[in-house]
């Protein structure tokens, strides 16, 4: 007869302690052993493919998976993620349509934004892409 595997579930909320995420990573990966990750932001997800390439990585979202170096290519992400990519050229001039027609006049839109996530700066340029054929003023806040 074979002993039934235990389940359980760990979780880290990080949300107050972003400067935590090294440390949680190494946990997981170093102490607890587990066997799949799953992350909610780029940034958590870096610190966990620092950690393991053979622990399975589902990364609830992503905006460019790609350009972060997570996975070769999203056709064949190659290593130990997958996951969810925001990465849409067309959602960058759809958000600005909806915002042109409940804002009407509108001529300048500012973006936050944070420069250090590489796939920020892709949604960056298509916004500017689809900001110069709206002919609309586009505003960087970095």
């Amino acid at each position: 007869m074979r002993k039934a595997r235990t389940s359980s579930v760990e979780r880290r909320l990080l949300r107050i302690q972003a400067e935590r995420v090294t440390e949680v990573a190494a946990e997981f990966c170093c102490v607890l052993k587990v066997d799949v990750i799953v992350t909610s932001l780029d940034v958590a997800t870096a610190a966990v493919k620092q950690q393991t390439q053979t622990i399975p990585i589902v990364m609830a979202i992503s905006i460019d998976p790609v350009a972060t170096g997570f996975v070769s290519s999203l056709a064949h992400p190659g290593g130990n993620v997958t996951g969810l990519s925001t990465m849409s050229p067309e959602l960058a001039a759809k958000r600005l349509e909806l915002l042109r027609e409940a804002v009407p006049g509108l001529s300048r839109v500012a973006i936050m934004w944070n420069t250090n996530v590489p796939g920020n700066l892709l949604e960056y340029k298509h916004a500017g892409d689809a900001a110069r054929s709206m002919r609309l003023q586009l505003q960087s806040v970095e």
